[in-house]
């Protein structure tokens, strides 16, 4: 693994990055086993990429170079959740 932030899977847990990717993922407000192949997700990635864009702009460390991709984005997300960061959400039952 390369110790710069040259690439997605270079960032370091417990940074910004992941913090953004679950705001991102808290917004959208969908368990994520209920996301892929889904608008919702498409919404989700599109958002986090908007995001990285405006944080690139702003130069800050934690963006990485290279844009991630939808797998490793919720690659990412299922590595949180394994590691209990990412928030556990709920569809409502229906009645």
């Amino acid at each position: 693994m390369n110790t710069g932030t040259d690439d997605f899977w270079s960032i370091p847990a417990n940074d910004g990055f992941d913090q953004l990717l679950i705001r991102v993922y808290r917004d959208v407000a969908k368990p994520l086993d209920s996301l892929p192949y889904t608008s919702d997700f498409e919404e989700l990635y599109r958002e986090l990429l908007e995001q990285l864009r405006n944080m690139k702009t702003h130069g800050q460390p934690e963006v990485p170079t290279t844009t991630p991709t939808k797998a490793e984005v919720f690659r990412r997300l299922a590595t949180l959740r394994k590691s209990g960061r990412l928030p556990t959400l709920f569809l409502p039952r229906a009645s």
